[in-house]
């Protein structure tokens, strides 16, 4: 399967769950409560504070996406599900930056897996 199929799939999955009822107005506003939280937790630190800060900063890309781009809104909506939903593409999507930079560099540089793992790191995806 191709990589451009394998992410038709997940759009579609991850889309078919924008239609689906239930998301209702309160259970938004409880979700972005939630977030608040996740956000203070991710200032503090530690273990689970890196990880809440790892996934806000998907979910940060993600609100800004839906809200600063039409066609992104139209295509999956501007509500949380969209967000959600665009939050995991650029995860995804981040992911394979990271494989192609490091298969990129062996090939282009003919580097150590371990040198090239720390060219990636300090690249950063999204800087």
């Amino acid at each position: 399967m191709s990589d451009y199929s394998a992410q038709l799939q997940i759009q579609n999955a991850l889309s078919g769950a924008i239609m689906t009822p239930g998301n209702t107005q309160l259970g938004t506003l409880a979700t972005l409560k939630l977030l608040q939280q996740s956000e203070d937790l991710a200032n503090k630190g530690g273990a689970i504070g890196l990880i809440a800060a790892e996934e806000m900063k998907y979910l940060k890309l993600a609100m800004n996406a839906v809200s600063g781009n039409s066609l992104i809104k139209d295509k999956f909506g501007s509500g949380f599900s969209g967000v959600q939903t665009v939050a995991a593409m650029l995860k995804q999507h981040e992911s394979q930056a990271v494989y192609t930079g490091i298969m990129d560099t062996i090939l282009e540089k003919g580097g150590s897996a371990h040198n090239v793992a720390a060219r990636v790191k300090d690249r950063g995806a999204f800087k």
